[in-house]
């Protein structure tokens, strides 16, 4: 057995028990290969009283990005945008990072979830540039 492989299969033990420091995440972005096609999730509430909704087929990508997550040990940002800078805005920018962080650590069935040391959410306020789109101003922005 290499070392390579070694390293991998006592992360994998460590992780299945839970011992994994903040210290041996990796960024995502730094797992060598083919890596999850995910960089924006629209998240939209019918009043600001309810929470954000993450559709379908966005829940399925963030499946795959926590299989990914869980299989190389990783740790992904995410950034939640609003339309403004206001208060308000800053609070529905941190809201948005702050429900994928939770699907991916709470609502995905145990066995699917990633640790929440593995994500960073931050809301973000205003999109950057003056020119973004209502879409833009909605959207929670993952970095592997």
């Amino acid at each position: 057995m290499d070392q390579t492989t070694l390293v991998l299969l006592m992360t994998a033990a460590l992780m299945a028990r839970g011992d994994v420091s903040e210290s041996q995440l990796i960024s995502c972005a730094s797992v060598q290969g083919e890596r999850p096609q995910v960089s924006e999730i629209v998240l939209q509430r019918s009043s600001p009283k309810t929470a954000f909704k993450i559709e379908a087929s966005d829940q399925a990508t963030l499946r795959t990005l926590a299989a990914f997550m869980r299989r190389h040990n990783c740790r992904i940002r995410v950034e939640g945008y609003a339309d403004d800078d206001t208060s308000a805005s800053q609070a529905a920018a941190k809201q948005r990072a702050s429900t994928i962080k939770i699907f991916l650590t709470e609502k995905l069935a145990a066995a699917d979830r990633v640790r929440a040391n593995q994500v960073e959410a931050d809301g973000k306020g205003a999109f950057p540039g003056r020119a973004s789109t209502p879409t833009q101003k909605r959207i929670a922005k993952i970095i592997l």
